[in-house]
């Protein structure tokens, strides 16, 4: 029985050995596949003619940057004017209902007179 209890415990020891052998060569190779694809990008850099450098590429970034904060302007622009709009043309329903009203009862005042109606 303590053969077998020493044989299993020898098993342990192995298995975990074992297993951070194998959890340190998944990190091995996550290494080597994150340096493979950076040499990738670098080869096709270097190989691509109409690359002008790290500089364009920042100067690129920043005319694009601050054509996106021209629109978002723009943008706001045009929100402030369709809020302004929106209440111009709820001033002018408002309005218009005030002076319907109006003409209704300068109507009323036509067909039944100035009179009181109170009894």
């Amino acid at each position: 029985m303590e053969l077998l209890n020493s044989s299993f415990d020898n098993t342990i020891k192995n298995i975990n050995k074992m297993k951070t052998t194998c959890n340190n060569t998944n990190q091995l190779i996550d290494l080597w596949s994150r340096i493979l694809m950076q040499n990738k990008n670098t080869r096709d850099l270097i190989n691509d003619l109409h690359w002008e450098g790290s500089t364009k590429f920042d100067d690129l970034f920043l005319q694009k940057f601050k054509k996106i904060e021209e629109l978002n302007s723009y943008l706001n622009d045009l929100k402030s004017k369709s809020e302004n709009l929106k209440s111009n043309n709820s001033n002018l329903k408002r309005l218009n209902e005030k002076k319907l009203n109006e003409k209704n009862e300068i109507l009323k005042r036509r067909i039944y007179g100035s009179r009181n109606t109170r009894r």
